[in-house]
């Protein structure tokens, strides 16, 4: 469908070899009668590093289409790094205290590569003064710096200055970009700071843009080597396991994709979560990600992948199977868009383009012009064959002060159709170039594993099967069941907010009805009569709701999270201290709070005892994630159960003296909600949702059913939905029109 450019570069000695030079910047294609020809850059790995010492290769697609040949390629401009050990540098003496606006004449000449450059003066800045600048957004909070006026040689493009020392220890040096050189021959650069000024300022050239018209002509016939490429749209691709290392709880699995496709510069098959364990009659194996540097591997190949398998006892024949390949183009799909220099929020436009990629359908049916935060830009509804799971679009130009990018793909509705989202945070000034640099496709590659044999006594290791799956999960959102009678009326949520609006209501549990109260965290006592709850200052409030009074309770200086015990005398709360977070608890009528934990662990507040006699919390231990009780009296602590996930959501006791609690489910990728004795005896997988993430499990005061939240990230806005759960039955019952996370209930 077109034509790749490999273009080689070569430069002296003298500019840095290991990074060479930045090429392709404002490159561009004409033919023998001036017709400018679309370049777009290629995504092959070959073209990411140097070939050898000065000499790059660059890459260009460009798409079939008429033109007179010769072509000439011109280059008007390269970035060149300059060498570590001799970058140009000058010595520059603000003071210890400069002032906003505080202009120095500096009228200082060095040299760059052999050519002058004068540094006429400098002005300090803020980051007030540069939020117009594009780069100050990926700059620290407190950068400050000096806006330097430079005179250079008509070689030099631009050049780039940094601060390279003369700041204190907490601090750092590093280059704003530099502006283009004007019609008069100045060039504004920009030397960035943090910490403090504690003696003369040593500034350095760290890269120059050399500006000169280079340029080669070219009969593409003369050059052109043919490819064959496959108008099937099958992906030839296969699996190879190359190396097999023997763990405590089981084995690292060390593999590759290998491809044969001269469409793709990167084919992602294996390393994900889609792949799954099998022995001949279907049962699956724990089988999970692993990171290259737990296990000791570095310098990683392009298609390496890394498992971890667990358990010994397995059969002797597996399958691995992997289900998606995440596909990178060396020539991007493009087509261009035109929404006009004003598109409205919420208009739509009709598009009904047609793509053919890999071989497979898909058509770009419609866009609708959509805002989220800071970043404008378009919804665009696609249908497409089953084959291509994710077609992710990036805005190419069109676009001015700002970047355009993609903003993610939703799975399809119910009708098929696929949501695709493109954003940015500049202006739309014309036609867009939107390109698909790469897809998701599904399919089936697999591999064959002969494990080792397992040795005398190994036990098998399975997944746990939960009682509400995703499936089920879907099943219950797409047709809701009433809720059961029986169940408190109402309940105390939160949500996030910004103060001083509301992030704690009380709440219908239908989500008919709610009733702001405060902005934090806070937790109703027992009667419901009052709310404590951390402030925006982070000191603790009561609030009684017969009075609409506020009283203060502690005078911390950050006090968080606080629980009100079941019998209505305690309040436990996290503070920060000079060690880290402890656990403090006060008596609602008497006394000043006291801390039940002096450590640097980090010990982070869970729940209460029914019995209100001791506090649940989190803290991490070396053989995982502890979850402990500690008596509010004695302070004697109890071990409970141990997890392998994260502190994540609270804890909840039954009546009767169960736990429910988050902890990892091997070879899944988001946790489960588990609930067990007290012990962790009679352990039970209750809510595991694949990659959806479950939390924030309560028990109902009659112990018959769980509250959890589900995390679902499908969609450009996440959604939060609370759900019940009945324990013996595993009926499941999302809350659909509750918005947000359940933290108590609230007695008739």
């Amino acid at each position: 469908q077109g034509y790749i450019l490999e273009t080689s570069i070569q430069w002296e000695e003298g500019l840095y070899a290991d990074y060479g030079v930045g090429t392709g910047a404002e490159i561009t294609l004409t033919d023998a009668n001036g017709k400018t020809i679309d370049l777009h850059w290629s995504q092959d790995e070959k073209y990411r590093l140097p070939l050898d010492p000065r000499r790059g290769l660059m890459g260009h697609s460009m798409n079939d289409g008429s033109f007179t040949a010769p072509l000439t390629l011109t280059l008007p401009w390269v970035g060149a790094n300059l060498p570590l050990e001799s970058k140009p540098q000058f010595t520059f003496d603000p003071g210890t205290n400069p002032q906003p606006g505080q202009i120095w004449q500096i009228n200082q000449t060095i040299e760059a590569l052999g050519r002058s450059v004068k540094i006429v003066s400098a002005r300090y800045v803020t980051r007030d003064d540069l939020k117009d600048k594009d780069w100050m957004r990926f700059m620290p909070e407190d950068i400050y710096g000096f806006e330097f006026t430079l005179e250079a040689d008509p070689a030099f493009r631009s050049v780039a200055l940094t601060v390279e020392a003369g700041y204190s220890a907490d601090g750092g040096g590093t280059s704003g970009a530099p502006t283009v050189r004007d019609e008069n021959g100045i060039i504004k650069s920009y030397a960035m700071m943090g910490g403090k000024i504690i003696s003369p300022l040593t500034i350095a050239i760290p890269y120059v843009d050399i500006a000169h018209q280079w340029q080669i002509t070219f009969n593409p016939a003369d050059i052109m080597t043919n490819v064959t490429t496959s108008s099937t749209s099958s992906l030839d691709a296969s699996l190879q396991i190359e190396k097999v290392i023997p763990i405590e709880d089981g084995y690292y699995l060390i593999g590759r994709t290998t491809w044969n496709d001269p469409r793709l510069s990167e084919v992602g098959i294996g390393g994900g979560w889609d792949t799954r364990l099998l022995d001949a009659n279907g049962t699956e194996y724990p089988i999970e990600p692993a990171y290259f540097d737990e296990i000791g591997i570095t310098g990683i190949q392009p298609g390496q992948w890394a498992y971890k398998v667990y358990g010994k006892a397995l059969p002797s024949s597996l399958t691995l199977k992997m289900t998606q390949a995440n596909v990178q183009f060396i020539q991007p799909y493009t087509f261009t868009f035109g929404p006009g220099a004003n598109p409205q929020l919420g208009q739509e436009y009709q598009i009904n383009q047609p793509l053919e990629i890999l071989g497979y359908k898909a058509t770009i049916l419609s866009a609708k012009f959509i805002q989220e935060g800071d970043m404008r830009g378009f919804e665009f509804s696609l249908t497409a064959d089953p084959a291509l799971q994710g077609i992710p679009l990036s805005m190419e130009s069109g676009i001015t002060g700002g970047y355009g990018g993609g903003g993610g793909v939703a799975p399809r509705d119910e009708n098929g159709i696929m949501k695709v989202y493109a954003l940015s945070d500049g202006q739309f000034t014309g036609p867009i170039l939107l390109t698909v640099r790469g897809v998701v496709l599904d399919g089936n590659w697999q591999t064959t594993w002969n494990p080792p044999a397992a040795e005398a006594g190994a036990t098998p290791v399975y997944i746990p099967q939960a009682c509400v799956t995703l499936d089920k999960w879907k099943q219950a959102a797409g047709s809701p069941e009433a809720i059961p009678s029986g169940l408190p009326k109402k309940v105390l949520v939160s949500r996030g907010a910004l103060s001083p609006d509301p992030s704690l209501f009380i709440s219908s549990l239908d989500g008919a009805s709610e009733q702001g109260l405060v902005f934090g965290q806070g937790s109703l006592s027992p009667d419901g009569a009052k709310l404590v709850y951390s402030g925006a200052d982070n000191r603790l409030y009561v609030r009684d709701f017969a009075t609409g009074q506020n009283a203060v309770l502690t005078n911390g200086t950050f006090d968080m999270k606080p629980l009100w015990s079941p019998d209505g005398n305690w309040i436990a709360f996290n503070r920060l201290t000079n060690k880290g977070w402890n656990i403090f608890v006060v008596h609602v009528y008497k006394g000043s709070p006291r801390p039940l934990t002096d450590t640097t662990d980090n010990p982070m507040l869970a729940g209460w005892m029914p019995d209100s006699r001791s506090v649940i919390f989190a803290a991490t231990g070396q053989e995982g994630n502890l979850i402990q009780s500690i008596n509010v009296e004695s302070g004697a602590v109890r071990l409970l159960v141990t997890t392998r996930q994260p502190y994540d959501g609270n804890v909840s006791i039954s009546p009767d003296g169960w736990i429910a609690y988050a902890d990892k489910v091997p070879g899944r990728m988001a946790p489960g909600i588990f609930i067990s004795r007290l012990d962790g005896s009679e352990k039970r997988l209750l809510v595991q949702l694949d990659y959806w993430m479950a939390s924030n499990p309560l028990w109902t005061p009659d112990g018959k059913w769980l509250v959890f939240n589900v995390y679902q990230d499908d969609f450009l806005n996440p959604v939060t939905t609370p759900a019940l759960v009945n324990l013996e039955t595993c009926q499941v019952i999302p809350l659909t029109s509750l918005e947000g996370t359940i933290q108590s209930w609230v007695k008739p």
